[in-house]
C-alpha cells in the first residue's frame, strides 16, 4: 500500500504542475470531453463482460479475498489495441500481482482510469494522451496470467479514488 500512497504524491505533483502551467491544456478537456469512451474499438459488437471458472468480471462482483471487484472486465483477443477512455496524464506501470502491465490516466477533472493486464503499453510516463489514442494491448499479466482466466482488459474509473462503474458512465454517456 506505501507504494499507491508515494505514486499518488508523485501524480498529484505532475498534475498540480500541468494545472498551474498549461491551463488551455486543461481547459480544453471540460469543453471538449465530457464523457467516458470505450477503451477498446471492437466495431459494432457489445462489449463482453469476462466470465470464466475463475469469476465475473463485472463491476462490484465479489472476489476470493471477499473484496468487491473494483472495474470491469471486458473479454477480448490478445493484442487488441485499447485506446484512452478521456484524454489526461499517463503514466504506465508493472504490478506483479494485481494489474500486470498497466496505465493509468489522470483527467482535468478529477477521474483516473485504469487500464489493466496489457501485454504491453506504448505510453511515456507523465505525458499527454488524448482521447482515443492508443495506450496499449490486451494481455494477461497480473492476475489474469492464470491459464484458466481469458485474455481481457481491466478497465476502472475512479472519481476522487472512489470506483464508479465504468458501463454506466460510458452507456448513458453520464458526466462525473
Amino acid at each position: 500500500m506505501k507504494w499507491i500512497n508515494i505514486l499518488v504524491l508523485a501524480v498529484a505533483t505532475v498534475i498540480v504542475t500541468v494545472v498551474l502551467y498549461e491551463p488551455a491544456y486543461v481547459a480544453f478537456y471540460k469543453i471538449k470531453e465530457p464523457y467516458f469512451k470505450s477503451p477498446l474499438k471492437m466495431r459494432s459488437k457489445p462489449i463482453i463482460i469476462r466470465h470464466d471458472l475463475r469469476g465475473s468480471g463485472e463491476f462490484r462482483a465479489k472476489r476470493r479475498n471477499g473484496r468487491a471487484h473494483t472495474g470491469i472486465d471486458i473479454e477480448a483477443p490478445l493484442g487488441t489495441p485499447v485506446y484512452a477512455s478521456k484524454s489526461g496524464i499517463a503514466f504506465a506501470g508493472n504490478v506483479p500481482t494485481g494489474y500486470g502491465k498497466y496505465v493509468m490516466i489522470y483527467h482535468p477533472d478529477g477521474c483516473q482510469t485504469i487500464y489493466g493486464h496489457l501485454s504491453n503499453w506504448n505510453v511515456v510516463s507523465t505525458k499527454k494522451v488524448r482521447q482515443g489514442e492508443s495506450i496499449g494491448f490486451v494481455g494477461k499479466t497480473g492476475n489474469a496470467a492464470h491459464k484458466s482466466i481469458k485474455a481481457h482488459l481491466h478497465f476502472e474509473i475512479r472519481k476522487l479514488g472512489e470506483p464508479q462503474d465504468p458501463l454506466r458512465l460510458m452507456k448513458r454517456r453520464r458526466r462525473l
